[in-house]
């Protein structure tokens, strides 16, 4: 298994350089244009997840990203050294619920993106932060 690891500083403008390694990376697999695109947007949403969230943009905290993958399968660990957000993400609203009126403003969306989009999702509440583990299962070309 191929590993990659990162340590960014907890700002919003760190992500793209994030996203960028893992083009990289999707590019030299030759995976499905549906795989890359969903890793991308779970990466993204997990990144802005642990620097707004987790670190509330304490630039004196970072954000450790670990890729590991091969041909079957991508793994991404995300971890903040904050509090974290809720180790769960919100239920999907009901028929009689809007999205307006079942999430805040532009709050709580990323994990139910993240949870639609890859195969498995575990939250891992450590002493110095919180981690996120996911993992896609990778179609060919």
């Amino acid at each position: 298994m191929n590993v990659l690891s990162m340590k960014i500083q907890s700002r919003v403008g760190m992500i793209e350089s994030v996203v960028e390694a893992f083009t990289s990376i999707a590019q030299s697999l030759a995976v499905s244009e549906e795989n890359r695109w969903d890793i991308e947007i779970s990466l993204r949403e997990a990144l802005a997840n642990a620097i707004l969230h987790g670190n509330h943009k304490d630039e004196s905290k970072s954000v450790t990203v670990r890729f590991l993958w091969d041909e079957k399968q991508f793994i991404l660990s995300i971890k903040d050294q904050g509090e974290g957000t809720s180790s769960t993400p919100p239920p999907l609203p009901t028929a009689e619920e809007t999205p307006e009126d079942f999430f805040p403003p532009l709050h709580g969306r990323g994990k139910l993106i993240i949870a639609s989009k890859m195969d498995k999702v575990i939250y891992q509440r450590e002493k110095s932060g919180l981690r996120l583990l996911m993992r896609k299962s990778l179609r060919p070309l």
